[in-house]
């Protein structure tokens, strides 16, 4: 097996390592922030507006924003792809739910 589950978690075993072969890591903090807001991450366009709408806002204000907040700011109307979009940066664990319809960025993003 090339990775081991533990809750919440997943961990590369030695074959998987050795599989893999030689890779560069993804950068953390804001450098890994920059990575994901620039044109070449795998995010769309929608989700890279999104992310940078959650990540301004908690900088600015500390706190959490609204869904429909970042649809406003970011000029997008609610409906299927913006919706898929939330639940996307969510799986991939960029952004948290932090109470019913607010989202706040995963604390790797703004250490």
């Amino acid at each position: 097996n090339a990775l081991e589950s533990f809750p919440g978690v997943w961990i590369i075993t030695p074959a998987g390592r050795d599989k893999l072969g030689s890779f560069k890591p993804l950068p953390t903090g804001a450098d890994l922030l920059a990575h994901l807001l620039s044109e070449s991450s795998r995010l769309s366009d929608m989700e890279r507006k999104f992310l940078g709408a959650i990540c301004e806002h908690k900088h600015r204000t500390d706190s959490a924003i609204a869904k429909h907040a970042i649809l406003e700011v970011t000029g997008y109307a609610a409906g299927g792809a913006p919706s898929r979009a939330f639940a996307r940066l969510i799986a991939l664990n960029y952004v948290k739910k932090d109470g019913p319809g607010w989202l706040a960025p995963a604390e790797e993003l703004t250490s």
